[in-house]
């Protein structure tokens, strides 16, 4: 008997080749950030600018590269605020209970995804980005983005043959 060989892009998206667990499969994907593509993108964000790795959830810096310039080595431990000018940190407000007045409920990350979208392409340029400094204070440093897609054709990807009267299906009659 032969093996199944699928042919189209969403029968092979469904293989699950043998040895590899369930959460390797489209079905049982984290996320869901680009409909129709499933990935996790958090460990992309983390490396998002060149010399920093970000904590994805809470915009923390957790580490700086060896050879980062001082200010960039002094950010370690301090929260990214903005980035060329729009926010990823904010307050929170919304009433504390069912019917409550509105106050603030401290303050959070917004969703990488979607609030890093505008830097996408200012790949390998500097941003402007504001994090904290200390308990009160705030410091501005640029940071080069780094290159999240290959440009020119998707990879591994083949165009899909052209249709001719060769090969076209024969009308139904």
């Amino acid at each position: 008997m032969e093996p199944i060989a699928p042919r189209n892009l969403t029968a092979q998206l469904a293989y699950r080749a043998r040895g590899n667990p369930p959460g390797t499969t489209p079905a049982s994907s984290v996320g869901n950030f680009y409909p129709g593509l499933e990935l996790d993108l958090r460990n992309l964000w983390r490396r998002v600018f060149a010399g920093i790795e970000l904590h994805e959830a809470v915009a923390l810096v957790l580490a700086v590269d060896d050879d980062a310039p001082p200010e960039v080595q002094a950010l370690v431990g301090e929260i990214l605020l903005t980035v060329d000018g729009h926010p990823v940190w904010i307050e929170v407000t919304g009433p504390r209970e069912p019917g409550g007045a509105s106050e603030s409920l401290g303050n959070w990350s917004l969703e990488w995804s979607n609030a890093l979208a505008d830097i996408v392409h200012k790949a390998g340029q500097e941003v402007r980005c504001t994090f904290t400094k200390g308990d009160d204070d705030q410091q501005d440093v640029s940071l080069r983005v780094r290159q999240i897609f290959e440009p020119g054709p998707r990879a591994g990807r083949t165009p899909a043959p052209r249709c001719s009267a060769a090969n076209s299906p024969s009308p139904v009659s």
